[in-house]
C-alpha cells in the first residue's frame, strides 16, 4: 500500500542522516587510509555531516515530490540542470593539488591521488597551456609544450579551435569558458553523459528493466577502471560512443522517418570519429571486438523480429554524407598530423611495442574481488598489489557467475543472442590474456598493439554486459507449474546452487589473496566474504523482491568501491595561486618566448612550468623531439634512450662539459639527461628552475620563493 505522502517526506529525514553518516564514515576511511589511530572529529568528517545532511534531504525530497515516473520522464531536463550546477560551481575531480601538497582549500571531499599521475600532472598542466600559448590560444600545434611545435589535437586530444571538436564534444567548454569551468564542463560533463547513455544502454540490453538498469548504469560508471582512469586515454569517451552507436543503430533500423534516421546516422558518425580519435590502442582494439558482436546482435535480433525498416533512397544520403564528413576529416587530420603519426610509429615505445599476450592466470581473473578497497586502503605503487591501483582496476563482473547463468538457460533450451557474442568474445579475450596467441593471429587480430592488463578490462566490460543481460531475461522465463514431486527437486537444485555459487565466491576470494598476499591483512578476506559470497549467491534466486536486494547491494559494493577514487574539487584557486606558479608566470609575462627547463628534480617537476605557460623542454615530451636532442647527440648514440614517449626526463646539470653517459634510460616512460651550460645554450634554454642553489659564470639567480629558485643562463 503507497504511503502518504506527508510519510514519504517524512522518512527522508532518517534516510538523508544515515546517508550523510555513511558519508563521514567513508570520507575518513578515505583520508585517513583507514588508519583511524589520532582520530578526530574533523578528521573523521563529523564537522561536514550537517552540509552532507541538508544536501541528501534536499535531493531526497525533490525526489520524493516528483515521484519515480516524473524523474524518469524529465531525466534529461534534470541531467542538464545538474550540469549546468555543476560548471557554475566548478566541480571536478582532478588531482591537481598533488602539485602543491599540504593542505587544499578547493578540495571538499577525499584526497588527491598521487598515483593519478598521467591526469594532474600531465594532462592538465598541458591543457593548462591551452590558454597560454603566445603562438595562439587553442592551436593545432602548441609552443609551450616541449618549447617546440608540438602535435596536441593527436595526441592527448587537447582542445583547439575547430569543427574536429564535433569529434571531442567535452573540450569544447574548454573555448568559451575560464580553465575552473573548463575543466568542470569536461569532469561533470562526462560523468553525466557516461550515466545517462549507460542507463539508455542498460534499458536497452534488459528490455526497458529500468531498476536493473540503474544497476548496470552504476556497475559501469562507478567500476573500478572507469573512475581510476576517469580522465585520460579516453576511455570514458570510448563506452559512451560505443554504447551510443549501438542504441542508434538499433533506432536507425527501425525507424522509417528519414529526418529521424539522418539523425541517428549523424550520431553514428559523430561516435565512430569521436572513438577512433581516442587514439588509444589498448582499450580501442579489444573493445572493437565487443563492439562488432553487439551490432551483429542488434541486426540479427531485428531480423529475427522483423523490426527493420526499409531503406528509401533518400536514406542513403545522410549516409552517404556522413561518410564524406569522416573523409574529409581523416584528410584534413592526416594532412596536418602526417609527421606527428610517423614520428609515433618510429618511436621504440610506444611505436615498436607488440605483445602476443599470455603470462596471466587464473588469479587475474578474479582481480576486481581487491578492486573494493583501493579507494580507501591506498598503499605503494607497486607494494602489495601484483601492479600498481590503476592498472590492476577491473570491472566487477562477479566471474564466472554469467558464464553459469549462459550454461543454465542453454541446458533449458533457452537461447539469446547477444549473451553468445559476449561469451565467444570474453573467452576469445580471455585466451589472448592467459595463454596468449601466436604472433601471426595476435597481428591479424590487431590485438599486438595492446597488453593484457588492458585487455583484461575489456574481458571484465563483456561480462558485465553477459551478467546483467542474464539477469533480465531469467527473471522473464517462465517457470514451469510446480507439483509437490518437483518442489522438493527444485528445493534440492536451489540448495545446490547455492553451495556452488557460495564455493565459487570463496575461491575466487582466495585466488585474488594469492595474487596481492602482502596487501591484504587478516580482517580483509573476511570482509569480501561477507560483501562476495552474498552477491553470488542471491544470483541463483529468480524472485523479483530478492533480484532487487541483489542490485542494492551491487549498486553499494560499487559505490563503495570507487565513489572517491576520484577527489571532489571546488575551483583551483590553491593551484594559481601557488608560490612556484605565481613566481614562474611573472617571468613568463615579461619574457613569454623565453624557453625552460627544470632541473636537478624527477616527476612531475618538468611539467610544473606549463602551469604558467612557460616553454619547457624536459615536460612529459608525448612525442620525441629528436632534432632538439641530435643537438647533443650528433652520432645519435643515445637515440634509443628519447625516442620514445617520455612521461618523465630528469636533467642534471654539471658546470664542466661531461660527454660521458650524457642519456641514462631508466625504464620506457623515462630517462636521465646530463647537460653542461654550453649543452643548454645548444639547445636554445634561456631559464632553469631548480630546487637547489647553481653556482657558475653562466647562472645568475633572477627570482626565489624559498621552495624554487630560478636562473637565467647568460
Amino acid at each position: 500500500m503507497k504511503l502518504p505522502k506527508s510519510k514519504e517526506l517524512a522518512l527522508t529525514i532518517p534516510l538523508a542522516g544515515m546517508l550523510a553518516l555513511l558519508l563521514c564514515v567513508y570520507q575518513s576511511c578515505v583520508v585517513l587510509n583507514c588508519d583511524f589511530s589520532g582520530m578526530s572529529a574533523e578528521r573523521f568528517g563529523i564537522d561536514k555531516f550537517w552540509k552532507f545532511f541538508l544536501f541528501f534531504e534536499a535531493i531526497l525530497i525533490a525526489c520524493t515530490a516528483a515521484g519515480r515516473e516524473r524523474l524518469f520522464r524529465y531525466r534529461y531536463p534534470i541531467a542538464i540542470v545538474c550540469f549546468i550546477i555543476c560548471v557554475a560551481l566548478e566541480i571536478t575531480g582532478s588531482s591537481i593539488g598533488c602539485f602543491i601538497g599540504g593542505s587544499e582549500s578547493n578540495l571538499q571531499l577525499g584526497v588527491s591521488r598521487q598515483i593519478r599521475s598521467d591526469e594532474w600532472a600531465i594532462l592538465t598542466p598541458m591543457t593548462w597551456t591551452q590558454y597560454m600559448d603566445p603562438n595562439g590560444h587553442f592551436s593545432y600545434f602548441n609552443s609551450v609544450i616541449r618549447a617546440e611545435s608540438t602535435d596536441v589535437f593527436l595526441e592527448y586530444g587537447l582542445p583547439i579551435y575547430t569543427p574536429l571538436m564535433v569529434f571531442k564534444p567535452f573540450l569544447l567548454g574548454y573555448l568559451f569558458l575560464p580553465i575552473a569551468k573548463g575543466m568542470a564542463f569536461f569532469w561533470c560533463g562526462r560523468l553525466i553523459a557516461l550515466t545517462m547513455v549507460c542507463f539508455e544502454f542498460g534499458r536497452f540490453i534488459t528490455n526497458d528493466k529500468r531498476m536493473l538498469s540503474i544497476v548496470y548504469s552504476v556497475m559501469i560508471v562507478f567500476s573500478p577502471p572507469v573512475q581510476w582512469w576517469f580522465a585520460i586515454n579516453g576511455f570514458v569517451e570510448m563506452l559512451i560512443f560505443f554504447q551510443l552507436s549501438l542504441i542508434s543503430f538499433d533506432r536507425y533500423l527501425k525507424d522509417d522517418n528519414s529526418r529521424k534516421r539522418l539523425l541517428y546516422a549523424t550520431v553514428i558518425g559523430i561516435c565512430a570519429g569521436g572513438y577512433v580519435l581516442t587514439m588509444y590502442p589498448g582499450w580501442m582494439i579489444p573493445l572493437a571486438y565487443v563492439l562488432l558482436a553487439c551490432i551483429i546482435w542488434v541486426f540479427v535480433d531485428n531480423c529475427k523480429k522483423g523490426t527493420i525498416k526499409r531503406l528509401h533512397r533518400i536514406d542513403f544520403l545522410p549516409i552517404m554524407l556522413v561518410i564524406c564528413i569522416l573523409t574529409v576529416s581523416a584528410v584534413y587530420i592526416y594532412s596536418n598530423s602526417h609527421e606527428t603519426i610517423s614520428t609515433l610509429a618510429n618511436t621504440i615505445y610506444p611505436g615498436q611495442r607488440s605483445d602476443n599476450g599470455g603470462a596471466g592466470t587464473l588469479k587475474h581473473l578474479f582481480s576486481f574481488i581487491p578492486c573494493i578497497w583501493y579507494a580507501v586502503r591506498v598503499v605503494g605503487e607497486y607494494e602489495g598489489i601484483f601492479n600498481n591501483v590503476c592498472d590492476s582496476a577491473q570491472f566487477i563482473c562477479l566471474f564466472p557467475a554469467g558464464y553459469l547463468l549462459f550454461l543454465y538457460r542453454l541446458i533449458k533450451g533457452k537461447r539469446d543472442t547477444l549473451c553468445t557474442a559476449m561469451v565467444i568474445v570474453s573467452i576469445f579475450l580471455m585466451i589472448y590474456c592467459i595463454v596468449g596467441l601466436p604472433g601471426s593471429v595476435a597481428n591479424i587480430t590487431a590485438l599486438n598493439y595492446s597488453v593484457p592488463h588492458r585487455v583484461i578490462v575489456i574481458w571484465g566490460l563483456a561480462n558485465v554486459i553477459l551478467l546483467v543481460r542474464l539477469v533480465a531475461l531469467i527473471s522473464e522465463d517462465r517457470e514451469e507449474p510446480k507439483t509437490e514431486e518437483t518442489s522438493g527437486d527444485e528445493s534440492a537444485k536451489k540448495i545446490t546452487a547455492y553451495i556452488f555459487m557460495c564455493a565459487i565466491a570463496i575461491v575466487g576470494i582466495w585466488e585474488a589473496y594469492r595474487l596481492n598476499a602482502t596487501y591484504y591483512d587478516r580482517y580483509m578476506p573476511a570482509a569480501e566474504a561477507i560483501v562476495f559470497i552474498p552477491l553470488y549467491v542471491l544470483l541463483c534466486n529468480h524472485s523479483k523482491r530478492i533480484k532487487t536486494v541483489w542490485g542494492v547491494l551491487m549498486i553499494a559494493v560499487c559505490l563503495a568501491s570507487t565513489g572517491l577514487a576520484n577527489p571532489v574539487r571546488m575551483g583551483v584557486d590553491d593551484v594559481k595561486k601557488s608560490p612556484d606558479v605565481q613566481m614562474i608566470q611573472a617571468i613568463v609575462e615579461k619574457d613569454p618566448e623565453a624557453v625552460w627547463i627544470a632541473e636537478g628534480e624527477g616527476f612531475p617537476s618538468g611539467n610544473l612550468p606549463l602551469l604558467a605557460g612557460a616553454k619547457t623542454i624536459n615536460c612529459t615530451n608525448i612525442y620525441p623531439d629528436l632534432e632538439r636532442w641530435r643537438k647533443i647527440d650528433p652520432e645519435g648514440a643515445y637515440e634509443d634512450c628519447y625516442n620514445r614517449y617520455a612521461a618523465a626526463i630528469q636533467v642534471i646539470r654539471h658546470n664542466d662539459n661531461v660527454n660521458d653517459q650524457k642519456f641514462v634510460l631508466h625504464n620506457e616512460l623515462s630517462y636521465t639527461v646530463h647537460l653542461s651550460d654550453e649543452d643548454m645554450e645548444k639547445i636554445g634554454v634561456k631559464y632553469i628552475i631548480s630546487a637547489q642553489e647553481l653556482t657558475g659564470d653562466k647562472t645568475k639567480l633572477v627570482s626565489s620563493n624559498g621552495i624554487h629558485n630560478v636562473y637565467v643562463l647568460n
